[in-house]
């Protein structure tokens, strides 16, 4: 289930940007949806309204607490793999300057030699 979650995060982050890109055709856009609402619609109803819902698709406490942070903030929470995770995924969110969340959640960053940085919790 966490890997269906993290799926569905990804297409709603990437339907998102289309929405916000105004070089996107319709057609585009309503591809991009139906994709991540046929992903939702494979988790449980209200999956991801609580850090304890969360947490019962198999993400660990502290990486349900970023989502949950993440999404109240308003911020298109993604899937990351970086250097040394083995192919390993968690949820991550793009942002310029220091980490924005509430304290008390543990996180890594990634700069991957940009302006911005990838902050995201492995564990």
């Amino acid at each position: 289930m966490k890997k269906i979650a993290l799926a569905a995060l990804d297409a709603h982050s990437y339907w998102i940007g289309l929405c916000e890109d105004g070089g996107s055709t319709r057609e585009a856009k309503a591809e991009a949806k139906a994709e991540w609402l046929a992903l939702e619609a494979q988790l449980p109803e209200g999956w991801d309204d609580t850090e304890e819902s969360i947490f019962e698709m198999g993400f660990s406490a502290n990486q349900a607490a970023f989502i949950k942070a993440a999404k109240s903030a308003g911020y298109a929470v993604i899937s990351y793999s970086g250097r040394g995770m083995m192919g390993e995924e968690c949820p991550a969110i793009i942002h310029e300057g220091k980490f924005p969340l509430k304290k008390g959640i543990g996180y890594h960053s990634d700069t991957m030699g940009m302006y911005r940085t990838v902050y995201y919790a492995r564990d």
